[in-house]
């Protein structure tokens, strides 16, 4: 078992209750393009069509063998797109009277997985699920056509007010394990196949695969914490990793032949009336989910943790594809008179500032505070668990060096790894930003 002591475990009111509730009325779904980077896609519907659960509603142009398809059954409401025709969001108005178990895929024995390595691949792409699978460098769509050197299943969540994989993996253990003997049979070929979990983590394992086990403070949850300890990536090295609960949703589709198309989210944050566990279909409306669930006053929706997730708003008002949680804000819009000043006793400070004792605090979307120079006094260093310089990387970053930022390990790294330094930076600068500059420019120059 691997101990991450650098970090923090970031005290936000507003934790969930672990039990699961299906009783979510969803009225629309989205395919939100802010959850993928640099996707161009080649829209297969227009707006009226009916879809069915399973069916094509779009491709990659850069992978055309990657389809996204329907978790629902429904009619294609809007497709939203922004300056110069960015994809915003594609929206399914649900179709709640249906049963209709979508369209029919293969279905297949523990025996019959066997020798089937690009058969079963070919299901992953048809069903929609390959957009599970994302790469390190870069966080971007896994390539069909590579292999990884590395395949990370990450069975653990270390973000503030998240759901418990091992509360949703309980009664779901036989589904993942089944998506694991599918997954080893794609990935046949690659070198290490790892599944990390956390500290309580303990269900039948699967052979072919390495289990290893996290604890610590966040981000020992982080799929590039345990990539950085267990298989370092490079230009050449690649990972490919994607989370437990598409694992389940590969374990469902090929022992009972029809895409799920549901997953298990947290709502939580101190503007959430009672912090518990839904499940949802993928890309579920997020003013369906909080429906008569929040606190008064002027709330943020975010789909993700407070740290790194996007405000969930307008076009974008849904369940990221890999968000496995919505967090609700307060707006700060409250400024206060020398509030550096006066005690603070629902403040947070990485600092021994605050006399009050560790207690989950209240905190609002506020950076408190205007944007100014970096100050490298040594708080990234306090929870940038990594082996790298963050202060180092983090100033080439802004200035653009990508070439020392290679040499200083941006390789390893996605937004949310740095989530985190942005949070405790007294710049206030937003890091991921810079560092999404940087990986596509990485990416486009070498």
């Amino acid at each position: 078992m691997i101990t991450i002591k650098k970090g923090l475990d970031l005290p936000l009111a507003g934790n969930p209750d672990q039990v699961i509730h299906n009783d979510v009325t969803v009225n629309e779904v989205a395919i939100v393009g802010a959850s993928f980077n640099n996707l161009k896609p080649t829209l297969k519907v227009r707006e009226g069509d009916k879809v069915r659960k399973g069916e094509v509603v779009l491709t990659d142009k850069k992978y055309p063998s990657i389809a996204f398809t329907s978790p629902v059954n429904g009619t294609v409401k809007v497709i939203n797109r922004g300056e110069r025709r960015v994809f915003q969001s594609l929206v399914i108005e649900v179709d709640k009277d249906s049963d209709d178990k979508g369209v029919e895929f293969k279905k297949y024995s523990l025996d019959q997985l066997s020798g089937k390595s690009l058969e079963l691949k070919e299901q992953l792409l048809n069903s929609g699920l390959w957009i599970g699978l994302r790469t390190r460098p870069f966080n971007n769509l896994a390539d069909p056509e590579l292999t990884p050197e590395s395949l990370f299943i990450n069975a653990h969540d270390t973000n503030p007010g998240h759901p418990d994989a091992d509360v949703v993996l309980k009664d779901q253990a036989k589904f993942f394990n089944f998506g694991l003997e599918v997954l080893k049979e794609v990935f046949a070929d690659v070198k290490n196949k790892f599944v990390v979990g956390g500290p309580n983590f303990n269900l039948e394992k699967v052979s072919g695969f390495t289990y290893e086990q996290f604890k610590g403070v966040h981000p020992a949850g982080l799929v590039g914490t345990h990539i950085h300890f267990l298989a370092p990536v490079t230009l050449t090295k690649i990972a490919y990793h994607l989370n437990y609960q598409d694992v389940i949703a590969i374990g469902k589709l090929f022992s009972q032949g029809y895409l799920d198309g549901t997953k298990v989210i947290a709502l939580s944050g101190p503007q959430v009336s009672a912090p518990t566990l839904y499940r949802v279909p993928y890309g579920a409306s997020v003013l369906d989910v909080t429906f008569n669930k929040l606190k008064s006053g002027e709330n943020r929706i975010v789909s993700g943790s407070a740290l790194d997730g996007f405000k969930a708003s307008d076009v974008f008002a849904y369940v990221g594809q890999y968000d496995l949680q919505l967090t609700v804000l307060l707006e700060g819009t409250k400024q206060e008179f020398i509030g550096w000043f006066a005690p603070q006793p629902k403040k947070f400070s990485l600092s021994r500032l605050n006399f009050f004792g560790k207690k989950d605090l209240p905190l609002t979307t506020t950076t408190n505070g205007s944007s100014r120079g970096m100050v490298p006094i040594g708080l990234y260093e306090r929870v940038m668990p990594l082996d790298i310089y963050p202060t180092l990387l983090l100033r080439d970053l802004i200035s653009g060096d990508t070439d020392s930022a290679q040499d200083l390990g941006v390789l390893e790294l996605a937004e949310e790894d740095i989530a985190l330094c942005s949070f405790v930076c007294q710049g206030k600068y937003d890091y991921a930003l810079y560092l999404r500059q940087a990986l596509n420019k990485i990416e486009k120059e070498g």
